[in-house]
């Protein structure tokens, strides 16, 4: 009965909204039989008067007068006709124009321009990171400035993993945050050297090689279908609604994107530990909450970041080496929460650009440029991870086992008949 209700409810909208359309056409209808009817008129007049004598002057006077009313009725009808007709076809040829610029504006794009781009590209990842180390140093001592050097570095890291394995690192960079990153010459050599920790303390008590991860970007996701309380209970609870996903993807941590505003979706982050199975949480998708989520490649270039410390865009405090600048004044030294214009209530100048307002003001130049190439960077992104072959160009790998001509079977003709189980014995030493 409810269901029976709410239809003829609906049909009552539907008609009233039919009706409210109906209501201006039949008043320009109405409008335009009324003047129809008028013409008519003045037509049917104007035959009766000259079906009259013709030489009645007074006659001719009232032919006249009705002829030339009938001809200004005529002219107003055409002239309203052609206005009509004119109004029409700029309605027609302005709609595709204004959707074209309503999609512009709002960053969507026309059928056209998706058949136009073909298959959406791939993100392809440098072979030499499947033979970088990185060992993470936080909390340990500085190393001297003499032992930095790569050369330095390359023979400290050989000396330490001699007893590992048999491979050897090529090159080696100290980073300003203290870290460093190691090249090794194979990919097993990089894989023996994550199974054996033990060499790392040689670069402090507290260094660790850093994990691989690759970030998945998982958009209106149930965020209290998660449990946030611990990042092993996270990883947990989306083990927990994804059974299938502990053998096939190996997920290091959970993130969530905080905003100002509380809401109960937003966008999360899955971090897992190879590129297929990024294309496998891709071509999957995530069950949070019993509801579905895709999930794409999270893009780091496609978000606007700036730097809370030289308020400069494009990467952020923690590795920012440059003198601290106020947001509010642009002055060195000092940031906005510290800054004497903002007690005294001075105007505020942008460090970026030199305008009379704060850093973050959308108005700015700097960002609304910085904006538009992250637009630019959201709608050509890759969609998938492209699983390359390693490149084992320039790299030589001695043979296992060498075999001497003496000791390889020579070739015996084959005999007609079925083999006998002697042969077949011989045949598989």
């Amino acid at each position: 009965m409810i269901l029976a209700e709410k239809g003829v409810v609906e049909e009552m909208e539907i008609d009233d909204t039919r009706e409210a359309r109906r209501v201006p056409e039949q008043k320009n209808s109405a409008r335009q039989n009324m003047k129809t009817d008028n013409l008519a008129a003045a037509i049917h007049a104007l035959t009766e008067v000259l079906r009259e004598e013709e030489r009645d002057r007074e006659v001719n006077e009232r032919g006249k007068k009705h002829l030339q009313k009938a001809m200004e009725m005529i002219k107003g009808v055409k002239a309203e006709l052609c206005d009509q007709l004119l109004r029409r076809l700029e309605q027609a040829t302005s709609a595709p124009m204004h959707q074209n610029s309503h999609n512009k504006l709002n960053g969507a794009l026309t059928w056209a321009a998706v058949v136009a781009r073909g298959e959406p590209p791939v993100k392809t990842i440098p072979t030499k990171t499947l033979r970088e180390v990185v060992i993470t140093r936080r909390s340990c001592d500085a190393i001297p400035e003499a032992e930095c050097t790569p050369e330095a570095i390359v023979k400290r890291a050989n000396e330490a993993i001699k007893n590992i394995t048999k491979g050897a690192v090529v090159a080696a960079r100290h980073m300003p945050s203290g870290d460093i990153i190691l090249m090794t010459d194979t990919q097993d050599t990089k894989a023996e050297l994550a199974a054996n920790n033990g060499w790392m303390c040689e670069w402090g008590d507290k260094a660790r090689m850093k994990c691989e991860m690759y970030a998945v970007l998982v958009k209106s996701a149930p965020l209290n279908a998660i449990d946030w309380g611990t990042p092993e209970r996270a990883v947990e609870s989306i083990y927990k609604q994804n059974p299938t996903l502990w053998c096939r993807a190996l997920i290091h941590k959970v993130d969530k994107i905080t905003v100002k505003q509380q809401r109960p979706h937003g966008s999360v982050i899955i971090n897992v530990a190879a590129l297929h199975q990024v294309n496998t949480l891709i071509d999957s998708g995530i069950i949070l909450g019993n509801e579905y989520c895709t999930a794409e490649i999270f893009h780091r270039e496609a978000w606007v970041t700036r730097c809370f410390n030289c308020q400069q865009y494009e990467h952020i405090a923690r590795f920012c080496q440059r003198e601290e600048t106020c947001s509010h004044c642009a002055q060195k030294g000092h940031s906005d929460k510290t800054c004497p214009g903002v007690l005294e209530g001075s105007k505020p100048k942008c460090s970026n650009c030199q305008g009379n307002h704060t850093v973050w003001n959308p108005s700015c130049p700097e960002r609304i440029a910085v904006t538009k190439s992250v637009k630019e960077a959201l709608i050509e992104r890759p969609k998938r991870y492209e699983i390359r072959a390693p490149d084992t160009e320039g790299f030589h790998y001695p043979r296992k086992r060498n075999r001497s001509q003496q000791n390889e079977l020579a070739e015996v003709p084959r005999r007609a008949g079925r083999p006998t189980d002697i042969a077949r014995a011989g045949a598989l030493q």
